[in-house]
């Protein structure tokens, strides 16, 4: 079966031709392409995190205090670092 991207590339070549005609010319295609795909998730990768989001709100509801978010950036952080490294 033949996917038709033709919806998801009008709307990057609408957020593409905004970006040229802004003041932005700090950024390059790849972070163009990265932020577009931020604002644009895949359906799939949307209801990926609208789960883990679901499931998080269900665990404080249970009384689980979760991690403070300095706690989860510093992991973050250091996977990141790791990755870069390697």
């Amino acid at each position: 079966m033949t996917e038709n991207y033709q919806p998801e590339l009008t709307s990057f070549a609408t957020y593409l031709n905004q970006m040229i005609d802004s003041d932005r010319h700090d950024i390059s295609p790849e972070e163009v392409l990265d932020e577009w795909r931020v604002e644009n998730p895949a359906p799939e990768e949307l209801a990926k995190s609208l789960a883990i989001i679901r499931q998080s709100l269900a665990e404080l509801s249970a009384g689980n205090p979760g991690h403070p978010a300095s706690d989860v950036h510093a992991e973050i952080q250091k996977r990141i670092n790791q990755a870069a490294v390697s």
